[in-house]
């Protein structure tokens, strides 16, 4: 599985980077064009939002996001700082201390900054175009109607959302769990009686 990972990481990881700054490209020429003002409802005279400013912030940062950003904005630039300097240990290569934390910081900010929200704000204005005006369900096989047509309510669309829903899944069961184990980790640390649970279901730090 590793070395798989390692391989796919290794031939695709420019193509990774390179669709992110396009997405970001994207969505800053269709903040600015005459889109920008475009709204969701299908009255475009409806333009008092369902939520207010401060409930939007409070729905975003209760997510998966949310809690990644709040549990990993610091271990993550630490785990590759970590990561580099092992790297230049094993090749023996000279590579700074301060080159080193500026790349885990400029790894965190890509994960954790305008090109980690991209995912979400592309997902949201394609389901909330098909729902909102085009009537379909609230669904990720619904933002697929340009391409298959009617073919989303048939076995297509079906495996479109199974697909979704496992990934949304996963994606969340990781986030929780590694936020459990931080935050166990954490109480265990200030109160040692206190039980934790490490990564492989053992106890112990």
């Amino acid at each position: 599985w590793w070395w798989w990972k390692r391989r796919i990481e290794m031939a695709f990881l420019w193509l990774y980077v390179a669709v992110r700054n396009v997405w970001v490209l994207f969505l800053a020429w269709l903040y600015f064009s005459r889109f920008g003002g475009f709204v969701m409802g299908k009255d475009q005279r409806d333009t008092k939002p369902a939520y207010s400013d401060a409930s939007w912030i409070v729905l975003m940062f209760s997510t998966g996001m949310g809690v990644a950003l709040f549990f990993f904005g610091v271990s993550e630039p630490v785990y590759h700082l970590n990561q580099s300097v092992q790297s230049t240990r094993r090749s023996q290569d000279f590579f700074s201390y301060d080159t080193a934390s500026m790349e885990g910081i400029m790894l965190t900010f890509f994960n954790f900054g305008v090109h980690g929200w991209v995912p979400f704000v592309l997902m949201a204005l394609g389901i909330g175009w098909a729902h909102y005006r085009k009537g379909l369900p609230f669904l990720v096989r619904s933002v697929f109607y340009p391409l298959l047509g009617e073919g989303i309510y048939g076995w297509m669309g079906d495996m479109i959302d199974v697909i979704a829903l496992f990934a949304t899944f996963a994606g969340s069961a990781v986030a929780t769990g590694f936020t459990t184990i931080l935050f166990t980790a954490g109480m265990n640390y200030q109160s040692p009686w206190l039980p934790y649970i490490g990564r492989w279901g053992s106890q112990g730090l």
